[in-house]
């Protein structure tokens, strides 16, 4: 039927309208505005709040007479002010006075009526997102996108404690796209991988700070510039591995100056070897003198590690279980996750998995958007629980070191999950 009344309230686009109860409604527009509406009967709709922005203001003012709030965000490390702010979801809390805007760069704005309070509650990626680490100990994790940034989370409260953006000589932001990102055992150095082929060093501990960027060269002139896969720091904390889809494996010893008040890397003198695929993963040994590659082809090749003289060298056996025991995060390839592989996959929809503390539970993500998981050694299909979660490929899951929690990043769909694990449930 035809409607009872039209207007035309905002200057663009609306991006999100919810009813709060039968006479009002609140509605977030494209140009920068936040509205209550009432119904007023008699084919009538009055305006009792609006929220706008006020240019060059960094705190939110009293409401004035009018009924105009001037408001840009309220916490720290956040420059979005409403006009900028495209709305594409709405939702009111009755009980609080509060609204919540979601926006296409995947923000979510909080407006507290009652207190003339905003700011913003999630300040997400604004691109694609494929690197994650967690902390060792702490309920911390770090992600990394197609925007730039990394950021850094703490899980109890989901909200950002730190956040980087890479910046060129000129202090122009750049256009690094983030793949991949390692924690190291003791908390106290993060790495994250670049598609430009670099790697960025940053310590965590005793303070937040850039260390080194190390960009790997072009394997010959005429070769492309290619992605830093997957990267690993081994458990003594002393070694750094990046697999690359250029099919080698880079290594560099950290070396720790001042208890980690400057860290340097120290190249070795050539890659591991050159596999027969992109190498994908790594994993090192618990002791960390071995570590084991797996390529897109699904090899999986063997090295013994030498610190001392800087190399490493070829191993061309598996080595024996009895005698070295693998830390960490399992390869996407080997008899202990080879029930992940489901019966109708084409053997490359395995992107990630992830093992409990108590080496229990494997969680895997896949191309479909689904998050399963496993018991561990996972050598059959079943049983496993599955969970359409995401709309894209779940390219990254890891489990805070506690086991409280697993972090899931969905690529494309530029999303972070956060699932709460209960076992034996």
């Amino acid at each position: 039927g035809a409607p009872l009344l039209r207007i035309k309230p905002f200057e663009s686009a609306i991006g999100g309208i919810e009813m709060i109860n039968k006479p009002d409604f609140v509605a977030a527009s494209f140009d920068g505005t936040i509205k209550k509406f009432r119904w007023t009967g008699q084919d009538k709709v009055s305006t009792t709040i609006s929220v706008t922005n006020c240019k060059n203001q960094t705190l939110p003012k009293r409401r004035d007479p009018t009924g105009q709030v001037d408001v840009l965000q309220a916490s720290s490390n956040v420059d979005l002010p409403l006009s900028t702010f495209q709305p594409r979801a709405i939702a009111y809390n009755s009980a609080t006075d509060q609204v919540f805007v979601g926006s296409k760069s995947n923000q979510i704005f909080q407006y507290d009526f009652g207190q003339d309070a905003a700011g913003i509650f999630v300040n997400g990626h604004s691109d694609q997102i494929w690197a994650l680490a967690t902390h060792p100990t702490q309920p911390y994790y770090v992600t990394g996108g197609y925007d730039n940034r990394i950021r850094f989370w703490d899980a109890q409260t989901a909200q950002v404690i730190q956040d980087f953006t890479f910046y060129d000589q000129n202090g122009d932001p750049m256009k690094e796209h983030v793949v991949s990102a390692a924690w190291s055992a003791n908390g106290r150095l993060v790495a994250v991988g670049t598609e430009s082929s670099k790697v960025a060093l940053f310590t965590w501990e005793p303070e937040f700070k850039l260390q080194e960027i190390f960009a790997v060269p072009k394997t010959s002139v005429n070769a492309q510039i290619e992605a830093v896969s997957y990267l690993r720091f081994s458990p003594n904390n002393k070694l750094l591995a990046a697999a690359h889809y250029d099919e080698n494996v880079y290594m560099w010893t950290m070396k720790v100056i001042r208890d980690y008040k400057k860290v340097e890397m120290i190249p070795w003198k050539r890659p591991l070897g050159k596999q027969t695929a992109a190498a994908t993963h790594v994993q090192f040994s618990a002791d960390s003198t071995f570590i084991k590659v797996f390529a897109r082809d699904y090899g999986v090749t063997h090295y013994k590690l030498d610190d001392f003289k800087i190399r490493g060298k070829f191993h061309p056996d598996t080595p024996d279980p009895d005698q070295v025991k693998w830390g960490d995060d399992p390869l996407i390839g080997g008899w202990d996750v080879q029930g992940c592989y489901q019966k109708e996959w084409d053997g490359t929809d395995l992107n990630d998995v992830t093992l409990t503390a108590d080496e229990t539970l494997l969680a895997s993500g896949d191309d479909f958007g689904i998050v399963r998981l496993h018991n561990y050694p996972t050598l059959a299909r079943e049983p496993h629980e599955a969970y359409q979660a995401h709309s894209a490929f779940v390219v990254g899951v890891e489990f805070l070191r506690d086991d409280s929690n697993l972090i899931t990043v969905g690529g494309a769909d530029n999303a972070i999950f956060q699932w709460r694990l209960n076992k034996g449930e």
